[in-house]
């Protein structure tokens, strides 16, 4: 590939297959440079350290997962959305556990930017709950109960922390009736003020 060609976009893709592929601690600016066919300091013109290409790295890979989740809500409501959504959720993530590992580094490097790079994902959920109409502040707890279910559950799947033969999709879609269920009797459970 010519220097010519050589876009941001471009450059992260590669990087995402590379850290999906050998791992976020492997990814030097050597070895991305050579997967594109060009030399080291031509990544300078888009990055200016290899920590810079993490942080880029990070915030794309939380827009890649935000625009497969919208993808798989749109037409769709209610509990077909979320299970739509959580599914995506957990597809995107088990086909990139590189750069899935890379992701959960945001809070490392809060700035307007990581947050915004989140908040769109968060907004997304935001808008399928809004079919519930519940309360302002359930919605945030549920919010927070279905990002800790999803990140966590990926988190463990990575580190082989289910030691059983059982299916984890199906542990995962168990996981997700039950939120779906503690969902529907929201009213039942006493919030502090």
């Amino acid at each position: 590939m010519s220097r010519i060609g050589l876009t941001k976009d471009i450059i992260l893709q590669s990087a995402m297959e590379i850290v999906d592929k050998i791992g976020a601690e492997n990814l030097t600016l050597k070895v991305l440079a050579d997967k594109l066919g060009v030399r080291s300091p031509s990544l300078y013109n888009h990055f200016n350290s290899l920590s810079d290409l993490h942080t880029a790295l990070m915030l794309y890979g939380w827009k890649q997962l935000e625009y497969r989740v919208m993808q798989a809500a749109i037409g769709k409501s209610k509990d077909d959305a979320i299970k739509s959504m959580c599914a995506a959720y957990l597809n995107f993530t088990l086909e990139h556990l590189g750069l899935f590992n890379i992701m959960q580094s945001y809070n490392q490097h809060i700035s307007q930017e990581t947050i915004a790079a989140t908040s769109g994902l968060i907004e997304t959920i935001r808008q399928v709950l809004s079919a519930y109409n519940l309360s302002e502040k359930y919605e945030v707890h549920t919010i927070r109960v279905f990002r800790s279910f999803l990140q966590g559950y990926v988190y463990l799947v990575q580190h082989d922390s289910f030691g059983n033969s059982v299916s984890i999709r199906d542990s995962f879609n168990v996981g997700v009736g039950i939120l779906l269920k503690g969902l529907k009797e929201n009213e039942n459970i006493k919030l502090g003020k």
